[in-house]
């Protein structure tokens, strides 16, 4: 009986905390990529390259939003694994 109880115990407790997360995720929650994850998501589905920064010559790279045909730069800046989390986030709210 007791490990019924503790069971039920920790379910009421499993349910409790998905419904604060749900609801705290309405008020801080974000609603948008920004800064360097919107560049690198936009670039990787652009150029199939995990990059930060767009090369604008030989010598000089900016980190910007890439176009068709302008060259990425392969990048360590960030986590790769992180990304692929939040392209499925993407692919599963878009």
């Amino acid at each position: 009986m007791k490990k019924i109880t503790n069971l039920f115990s920790i379910l009421n407790l499993l349910i409790l905390s998905l419904i604060i997360r749900i609801a705290s995720y309405f008020f801080y929650g974000d609603y948008g990529l920004t800064n360097e994850w919107e560049r690198i998501l936009h670039n990787k589905e652009i150029s199939d390259i995990f990059g930060f920064y767009v090369a604008i010559n030989e010598y000089v790279a900016q980190p910007k939003l890439a176009e068709i045909g302008e060259r990425v730069l392969p990048s360590v800046y960030m986590p790769p694994l992180y990304y692929y989390f939040i392209y499925l986030i993407k692919f599963i709210s878009s």
